[in-house]
């Protein structure tokens, strides 16, 4: 009978490899215990922000010692050894997520024990944190991880943009249009550029007007030219009036051309010849050239007139005048045109209503302010058809074609009158006068 055998030893190592068994649980429990270690200091870092350029994992993951002791039993050449900390927070790091599962696992491993995939979640958290870099402050991680990735500093308050410079100065300046007229006519002074005035005045060749301002142009001032006027070149000064005294002066030129002398031979009949006596004509003269003549204010109209009535000419403004025969007594102040009784006449320009009833010589009649000094009266009415005080436009009706006053038949006597002085109404239809 044979001798019996002993019985063989639980892991099939003998005694004498007891001691080789134990050097390989006590590394297996240290390579536990890193890990675990490991992978709760790497957890609490993952919720720092990753850094601007990620350090990657290695795409191959590393086998664990424990997953290799685990696999097949253990032999004497199996025994690991302990690594240097380095390696083993490598090993570690590659091997967090199975590390981990096992953290909690105190008995050894058994004969068949199946590799676990690693944890992706863990593995990303891994990779996102270097397996080099100390351990941040917990708090100051978590102050970090609360600020947007995009967070930008607020960006700085903009300077406030530089007042624009005050525009330069205009120096002042005289104008003067048109700068060549005839006798009997009327032309326009404008004084621009930056001036300090209480008010302004216009002279030419002894007559001096009133001057008005108007927004965006300056100082205007219509200038008439009598009939009786010499042509010759005239010497325009305009004297500015501040804080009560005259403080400058500015001068331009204007051109007078000579107009041909016409007499017109005019037939009355004794009732109207006795109209013409001095003391009548004087009421005409006071109430046409003294009453009305001050500026009221800047211009009410804009660009050339219209005529006030259909009709044909029948009397040039500024023709000499002989009546009955006798000598040239007077010029003709205004331009008629024949019409059949009845006919509207209608306003030439924007204007408002001064005067609408009779005068000895002119009849019944209407005048109307313009602005800056300028009037127009319509004489010899059958019928008035506009009130004092009434603002009208081109084309309103101001009254009926008529043959009251002095004269020979139905026609409309129209002047137009600047600061007293009579001028050629048709240059009115002709000409813009414009700054």
């Amino acid at each position: 009978m044979s001798e019996r055998q002993p019985q063989r030893p639980l892991f099939g190592a003998d005694s004498r490899s007891g001691s080789r068994l134990r050097w390989f649980l006590a590394a297996v429990a240290v390579a536990v215990a890193a890990a675990a270690a490991a992978a709760v200091i790497f957890h609490e870092d993952a919720v720092a922000p990753a850094p601007a350029e990620p350090v990657a994992a290695d795409p191959t993951p590393a086998t664990s010692a424990a997953a290799v002791a685990g696999a097949t039993p253990a032999t004497p050449e199996d025994v690991v050894e302990p690594a240097e900390p380095a390696e083993e927070a490598e090993s570690a790091v590659a091997q967090s997520g199975a590390a981990a599962s096992q953290a909690t696992e105190t008995a050894p491993a058994s004969d068949e024990t199946t590799e676990e995939t690693p944890d992706p979640a863990a593995t990303e958290t891994v990779a996102a944190q270097p397996s080099d870099a100390p351990a941040e402050d917990p708090d100051a991680a978590t102050d970090v991880a609360a600020a947007p990735d995009d967070a930008q500093p607020p960006p700085a308050a903009e300077a406030a943009p530089a007042p624009p410079d005050p525009p330069a100065p205009v120096p002042p300046a005289v104008s003067v249009t048109p700068a060549a007229v005839k006798q009997g006519q009327a032309t326009l002074v404008v004084l621009s550029g930056d001036v300090e005035a209480d008010g302004a005045f216009v002279s030419i060749d002894g007559y001096t007007g009133e001057m008005v301002f108007e927004e965006g142009v300056g100082w205007v001032g219509f200038v008439p030219v009598t009939r009786l006027a010499n042509p010759r070149l005239y010497h325009v000064v305009v004297d500015v009036f501040n804080e009560g005294s005259y403080s400058r002066t500015f001068v331009s030129e204007l051109l007078v051309e000579s107009v041909p002398g016409v007499i017109d031979e005019v037939v009355l009949d004794p009732d109207n010849a006795a109209l013409l006596a001095p003391e009548l004509v004087a009421i005409d003269n006071e109430t046409r050239f003294e009453q009305y003549t001050q500026p009221t204010g800047p211009r009410m109209w804009s660009g050339p007139w219209r005529l006030p009535v259909v009709g044909e000419p029948s009397g040039d403004f500024g023709v000499m005048r002989s009546y009955n025969g006798g000598p040239v007594r007077d010029w003709h102040h205004g331009y008629d045109i024949s019409a059949d009784a009845g006919t509207v006449i209608v306003a030439p320009a924007r204007g408002r209503v001064v005067f609408a009833t009779d005068l000895p010589v002119h009849g019944s009649g209407v005048i109307l302010d313009h602005g800056a000094g300028v009037y127009s009266g319509y004489w010899h009415m059958s019928e008035i058809q506009a009130e004092v005080g009434q603002l009208v436009n081109p084309g309103d009706p101001l009254g009926l074609v008529g043959s009251t006053g002095v004269s020979t038949g139905p026609h409309l006597h129209w002047e137009v009158i600047v600061q007293g002085t009579d001028v050629d109404p048709i240059q009115w239809t002709e000409t813009v006068f414009s700054s």
